[in-house]
């Protein structure tokens, strides 16, 4: 597609930096949804844009050399810092940045009424914890999200009940040590991941899904045996993970096992401001979900709780979305 657009936007002549930002233009009128997008464009130079939406993230960085100064463009500055690049700054949603074969920057806001609304499940899980995206760090919000639920566990849970607060690794392990340390609850680590194996809420298949999590997950028996264990998880999808884990830790001889969630219950919404709220939990993606049974959140499949899961509690972390969505900066990623 953004090669046809630049096929027309070029009229048949060479390209220019006006008629790439048109094209990028185009893109985004015929495009809906989440995308970052860097291209190489044979000749002219290195092109990247972000949705209008900036669901994606994306940033730029450079290193200055001694034939010059180099440019990089990442969805993750801990890719950059990888590379030894220094972080310059995020894309902005709906901006090109066009970098030349001489180095030479340029950049232009594409797409019309452009709004910030990233999706939060780039905090909950996809990004690195050492990553920043769009000015806000991921080890922290991930922090933040465990003292949230830390303080409805307190409001909802008999805390004397909990021997032990154990992450479902390995994104959740933030929220999960701060919500120990808050609670003053012991933390420990029972259950490790075999690294090779992918991520099991998109394979295809239930029975692909459960097979997977067993592959993915092993228990230390030391670590449940006869005590009451808080399993804290980043975000619950469809809940066969959850499920499956939950029957690990008895098996493994758990007394009486809960389960709590990083991430607040879904809002499904069309709203741009709420774009990825779907992501968070819940509902992940309705063409992947074949039904609500499959679900454990969301507007219209709470009745799957802690029973379907197997666990005596289900916990999530306040439901402040759904009412209060355009604040959620100073809500979960404000130091």
């Amino acid at each position: 597609m953004l090669a046809h657009e630049l096929q027309r936007a070029a009229g048949g002549v060479s390209l220019d930096e006006s008629a790439i930002f048109r094209a990028v233009n185009s893109v985004h009128r015929r495009v809906k949804g989440a995308y970052a997008v860097v291209a190489q464009i044979s000749g002219y130079g290195l092109l990247a844009f972000r949705d209008p939406h900036g669901i994606r993230p994306l940033c730029l960085g450079k290193l200055e050399t001694a034939g010059g100064t180099e440019w990089m463009v990442a969805s993750e500055s801990v890719a950059l810092e990888g590379s030894g690049f220094t972080f310059v700054r995020d894309i902005l949603p709906g901006e090109s940045v066009f970098i030349s074969l001489d180095g030479l920057v340029s950049s232009e806001l594409c797409a019309e009424g452009a709004i910030h609304a990233p999706c939060i499940f780039e905090y909950v899980y996809f990004a690195r914890p050492d990553s920043v995206l769009d000015g806000v760090s991921v080890y922290g919000a991930r922090l933040r999200m465990g003292e949230y639920l830390a303080d409805k566990l307190a409001r909802t849970l008999r805390l004397g009940d909990i021997d032990v607060v154990m992450p479902i690794p390995d994104s959740s392990r933030p929220s999960a040590m701060q919500l120990s340390e808050r609670l003053g609850l012991n933390y420990r680590e029972g259950l490790i991941k075999n690294r090779y194996v992918g991520r099991t809420f998109i394979m295809p298949g239930q029975a692909v899904r459960k097979k997977s999590v067993r592959q993915k997950l092993n228990t230390i028996g030391m670590e449940f045996k006869g005590k009451n264990v808080l399993l804290v998880d980043d975000s619950i999808v469809r809940g066969t993970t959850s499920h499956e884990i939950v029957e690990m830790a008895r098996a493994a001889g758990a007394n009486k096992v809960y389960l709590a969630s990083a991430a607040p219950p879904a809002v499904v919404t069309r709203q741009p401001s709420l774009v990825c709220v779907s992501f968070v939990t819940g509902v992940f993606n309705l063409s992947e979900s074949p039904s609500c049974a499959a679900s454990v959140s969301g507007k219209t499949c709470r009745p799957s709780s802690k029973e379907n899961l197997g666990a005596r509690s289900l916990a999530t972390s306040p439901d402040f979305f759904r009412s209060r969505a355009p604040k959620i900066w100073p809500l979960i990623m404000e130091p």
